[in-house]
């Protein structure tokens, strides 16, 4: 799947496309699981971990194909900054981790105020969760918000002659025949 996905990032213009619908597939689910967080509803709540886990790991790799973007030196695209790149990726997990405590401690309190059982508990953090996830997707995916992810073009490009260089070399054959066995030649 990863490989499919750093294609379209890199040698198409779908990326935005590929990020936005990957995020709200995983937002869609995510709020699904809310409904089906109690215990005889288990089972619905493993098989939507499948596209859940699809999602992640597509909008993942689409959203890691906008380092080299975000981290160029000029307006070109001429240079990536490696410093640029690792700074870019670093604050990205660093506010990553603080988001996970802050939901940690907000979900927490809810069900420390409230009592709130096991069940219940894991129903409020799916919940907030998806709220959460759909008003961030909303920002740095919707189309008329552009500030989080700049719409760069793409980064790579096939090369015209791309057809021949996928093409196995076939090197010429010779036809040699070579003498039934037991018998001797001259």
């Amino acid at each position: 799947l990863t490989p499919l996905v750093g294609a379209a990032s890199d040698y198409t213009t779908r990326r935005r496309r590929v990020g936005a619908a990957s995020a709200w597939t995983l937002a869609v689910v995510t709020l699904a699981q809310t409904l089906v967080v109690v215990p005889p509803l288990w089972f619905l709540v493993a098989l939507l971990q499948v596209p859940a886990i699809a999602s992640y790991v597509v909008h993942q790799a689409t959203i890691l194909s906008y380092l080299p973007g975000l981290s160029r030196i000029d307006a070109h695209g001429a240079a990536d900054d490696a410093d640029t790149r690792y700074a870019v990726n670093a604050s990205t997990v660093v506010y990553g981790f603080g988001a996970n405590i802050l939901g940690f401690a907000v979900i927490g309190a809810i069900a420390v105020i409230a009592g709130l059982g096991a069940v219940d508990v894991s129903a409020v953090a799916q919940a907030t969760i998806g709220v959460a996830v759909c008003v961030i997707y909303a920002l740095v995916w919707h189309e008329g918000f552009r500030g989080a992810l700049p719409d760069v073009p793409a980064l790579r490009y096939f090369p015209r002659d791309l057809r021949h260089r996928l093409r196995p070399a076939v090197a010429p054959t010779t036809t040699t025949t070579a003498a039934p066995t037991g018998v001797t030649t001259r």
